[in-house]
């Protein structure tokens, strides 16, 4: 699993414009998903933190929310 910040599919340009978005892997990285939003336009600094093999929070900070964890389950 990895997360970055983009903004390839926003139109826009800049950190303002990113969004957070995650991608996994089940094969060692030989293969990955496809990117799944996770932070909408003006996330910033992404990261995530396992909780355990099937949950992971996705962090970052949002312009006008601060902090933003989300809880998410990983699906087979």
């Amino acid at each position: 699993m990895a997360s970055f910040m983009t903004d390839e599919s926003v139109g826009s340009t800049g950190a303002d414009g990113a969004q957070m978005k995650v991608v996994t892997s089940t094969n060692g990285g030989v293969t990955w998903s496809t990117a799944v939003v996770t932070g909408e336009v003006a996330s910033h600094w992404p990261g995530l933190f396992a909780r355990d093999s099937e949950h992971f929070l996705a962090l970052y900070s949002r312009n006008g929310y601060g902090a933003v964890s989300q809880l998410y389950q990983l699906a087979n």
